[in-house]
């Protein structure tokens, strides 16, 4: 004899599905239930189209409108170039503005060093440029090739800085140059010159020392020439300790009395070539 009350529960069961009243109550269920997510799904568009509603009417709300743009700090770039440079244009929205790419653009420039922006709401730009300043002048054999200026970093400016480097000094014997503003020379001893030049203006001097030329003749040797000094033989690896290292050197110099023809710090014991004042 075969034990079948298990099938008999199914069976039961499946006849109990399929009464009348079982399935409507479960068609009424599924209906509520799409009618339930059709609701959530016009609620959520509802809301998104609401949403980007608000938001244009935000975006396009003149009393949020940029209307003034302040630059400060700025010499050769005029204000009209900056906003140029930066890309404002009118009616841009201050709260829907980023700041972020606006400095890029503006830092991309080859004059630039820095630029910081700040928002004054409700419709004011504040702008602070740092510019590049030329330190010396790259003057090269091939003299169809202009005269470069060049900032403390070895970083190539505009022409237009040519206005403020007449009295700097030049840097000489370099064969040829690629011109290309913003960049950094690809001489390493440019750069190395700059910063040398840099320092001297910020060591303790009791004679300060005028740098009118930079000679590079020869490969992994920088060489200054001052109003007084001849040449000053310098390494290419530049440390500002080695700039206090001349400046003591000249200071001891002139405390004698002297002066020097010669100095070479490119060797632990430095070389003075000494010669009266």
């Amino acid at each position: 004899m075969r034990y079948t009350g298990k099938n008999n529960r199914l069976q039961i069961n499946r006849n109990v599905a399929r009464r009348p009243s079982v399935v409507k109550a479960r068609l009424v269920q599924a209906v509520k239930g799409g009618a339930a997510t059709l609701a959530v799904v016009l609620l959520l568009g509802g809301l998104a189209c609401g949403g980007h509603y608000l938001l244009q009417r935000f975006v396009n709300q003149p009393d949020f409108v940029i209307r003034y743009v302040h630059v400060t700090n700025n010499r050769t770039i005029t204000a009209a170039q900056v906003l140029k440079i930066a890309q404002i244009k009118p009616k841009m929205n201050i709260y829907a503005t980023a700041l972020e790419p606006i400095v890029r653009r503006l830092e991309d420039h080859p004059d630039i060093k820095k630029a910081e922006l700040s928002k004054r709401h409700p419709d004011t730009l504040d702008i602070r440029i740092t510019e590049r300043e030329p330190v010396a002048i790259i003057t090269v054999k091939d003299k169809t090739q202009p005269t470069i200026p060049v900032d403390a970093d070895g970083v190539m400016l505009s022409q237009k800085k040519m206005d403020y480097a007449i009295d700097l000094p030049q840097i000489c014997g370099l064969e040829n140059v690629r011109y290309q503003p913003g960049a950094v020379v690809a001489d390493e001893r440019v750069p190395a010159a700059m910063k040398y030049i840099d320092g001297l203006k910020r060591a303790p001097q009791d004679r300060y020392l005028t740098v009118r030329r930079v000679r590079l003749d020869e490969p992994g040797e920088i060489i200054l020439q001052t109003v007084t000094i001849e040449e000053i033989h310098l390494s290419v690896d530049y440390t500002y300790e080695q700039v206090l290292r001349l400046a003591a050197i000249v200071n001891d110099l002139h405390f004698r009395r002297q002066n020097a023809r010669k100095i070479d710090l490119r060797f632990e014991n430095a070389a003075v070539l000494a010669g009266k004042l």
